[in-house]
């Protein structure tokens, strides 16, 4: 009889206080419980957000630089002579030791000098063409601009490192490109080494690469 008792009495407490409804410390905790998941939600939201546009940062500004290192790939696999300019026609622009390459290079089917520069004050990465039987008196090449945001400044973008002698030629690329989304800015980095198979070591590079421009008599 008591436990039944008891039993009544804890359901009768149980009745009248849903019929008071909740305590001040009850509504206090919901209350802060709910001041928690309005912080805490929208930041979840922004993050998300970030992720994504990050990631279509990454995508836009890398895909030019991708290209530039794709078309390196093809012209200078191909190359049979292969330096890094300084003085990059007759009169200019002149740029630092291993921010310009230069290769004579055989790609579809075509005899031609090509070289890269990087503008450091631009950041564009830009490139000129010209046949090997170019001579006097025709149009002098334009420089195109096939990269931008190429923020390199203590990094050379190219270096040739030194293999066996009679091994082929190595060329080293290093892009570092300024990514930005939202409000923020990342440097995303780009590398590849690329082998020149035509064109094998040699501590004495043919002189003719170094001067080709100038032997043009540019301006």
């Amino acid at each position: 009889m008591t436990r039944a008792l008891l039993s009544r009495g804890c359901a009768e407490g149980r009745v009248r206080r849903d019929s008071e409804g909740f305590t001040l410390i009850e509504l206090a905790i919901a209350l802060l419980i709910t001041m928690m998941l309005l912080t805490i939600v929208p930041s979840a939201i922004s993050a998300v957000s970030d992720a994504n546009s990050y990631a279509k940062g990454t995508t836009t500004g890398s895909v030019q630089a991708r290209a530039a290192v794709q078309d390196l790939q093809y012209r200078v696999q191909s190359a049979t002579q292969i330096c890094l300019p300084t003085q990059m026609t007759t009169v200019g622009p002149t740029v630092s030791a291993g921010f310009a390459v230069r290769v004579q290079t055989q790609a579809f089917g075509k005899s031609l000098w090509d070289q890269w520069m990087l503008n450091t004050t631009t950041h564009q990465l830009q490139e000129q063409e010209w046949s090997t039987t170019w001579t006097t008196g025709n149009a002098v090449p334009s420089w195109n601009t096939i990269a931008t945001a190429i923020v390199n400044s203590s990094t050379a973008p190219f270096a040739l490192p030194t293999v066996a002698t009679g091994s082929p030629q190595t060329l080293s690329a290093d892009f570092q490109v300024s990514e930005s989304y939202g409000n923020k800015t990342q440097i995303a980095e780009l590398k590849t080494s690329i082998a020149v198979f035509s064109t094998p070591y040699t501590s004495n590079p043919p002189v003719a690469c170094a001067t080709a421009p100038t032997q043009e008599s540019w301006t």
